[in-house]
């Protein structure tokens, strides 16, 4: 409609191309769902040919870990390939800079804040993979050290979250956490 806010926001990171269909993928499942603060789609690569040595598409991540979040509204936001709710943004306060994973943080934040969020295994973004072992070496080291961040942040919070507080955490943790013991 002419002169209507918009109210999703497609972020991608500066190499990727999203294909031409997604947000007609992405809106209707938006509109279905008013508590989902976004719809995550897997980060895929054009330039990885043969053998993905540096293991750059995180297929794992990806194809297992997320697909098994998003079936309970907690799939993690990796910064690129996803429509954010405009609205779910603002409520949250927008992108939550302060910790070099803000990607991982503002879908942390909308969690905590009561928002789903959801995975679609379409591949309808691509980009360039990171190119060299030390450049896959430091997207690495970033990642851990933001998780470390967060979870720091959590334990030093006064209060907990309100959403879900021990899925979420386990949820965004389970790579760093010790598996619990057994009953």
């Amino acid at each position: 409609q002419s002169g209507a806010l918009p109210r999703y926001l497609l972020l991608l990171d500066h190499d990727m191309l999203p294909a031409k269909t997604i947000l007609w993928h992405s809106v209707p499942r938006m509109e279905r769902e008013h508590d989902l603060a976004f719809l995550q789609f897997p980060q895929r690569f054009y330039d990885i040919g043969g053998k993905d040595v540096l293991y750059a598409g995180n297929e794992i991540f990806f194809d297992g870990v997320q697909l098994n979040r998003g079936e309970i509204g907690l799939t993690a936001f990796a910064g690129t390939n996803a429509v954010w709710s405009l609205s779910c943004l603002f409520t949250i306060g927008g992108l939550q800079y302060g910790s070099c994973t803000e990607d991982a943080n503002t879908g942390m934040v909308a969690h905590t804040e009561g928002y789903l969020s959801r995975y679609s295994r379409l591949q309808l973004a691509v980009g360039q993979s990171p190119q060299t072992v030390p450049d896959a070496m430091q997207q690495r080291m970033r990642w851990s050290k933001g998780a470390l961040e967060m979870l720091i942040t959590q334990v030093r919070r006064s209060m907990p979250p309100r959403f879900l507080c021990p899925d979420v955490i386990a949820s965004h943790y389970s790579d760093i956490l010790p598996p619990a013991p057994p009953p």
